[in-house]
């Protein structure tokens, strides 16, 4: 039934007294619909909240394939297929290397980990372009890359 709009101020109290005597959900709905909705707020505030870092890989597992499969598409134009930084594009800055141990900064997985997702002039930045999960992968891969080095910064 569709109630006549009136201009007059008692006419839009009835109609609004008239709406809240008829509710279309019952009160278990809304507080379903209500504890849902607080649930997946929460779940979004903890997701935005969560401490950055990404945990250790493991190299021994599947994150050391899943790193060189993501090294070869998104990082061997500048280091190379093998890491060594010689390449056409990048051969001339002296962190393309990945293999020599020699870091911008201390070689720490969450040294690289930030490299990877911050970026730093000339390498860009992956964020939004790797997910968290490619990004701890690649870390995995230019480790075992080094060996392990932790060399002398440049």
């Amino acid at each position: 039934m569709k109630l006549a709009r009136r201009s007059s101020p008692s006419s839009r109290l009835d109609e609004c007294a008239w709406a809240l005597s008829h509710p279309t959900l019952d009160s278990s709905t809304v507080t379903r619909v209500s504890l849902f909705v607080l649930s997946v707020a929460s779940g979004l505030l903890l997701i935005g909240c969560r401490d950055r870092r990404l945990p250790e890989g493991d190299a021994r597992g599947g994150d050391l394939a899943a790193g060189r499969r993501i090294s070869e598409r998104k990082c061997a134009r500048c280091h190379s297929p093998r890491g060594d930084g010689k390449t056409v594009v990048a051969g001339r800055f002296p962190y393309a290397n990945l293999i020599d141990g020699v870091w911008r900064s201390d070689g720490s997985s969450e040294a690289i980990e930030n490299q990877i997702r911050r970026g730093h002039d000339p390498m860009p930045s992956f964020q939004g372009k790797l997910t968290d999960e490619e990004i701890r992968q690649t870390v995995v891969y230019v480790v075992e890359l080094t060996g392990g080095k932790r060399g002398p910064r440049r």
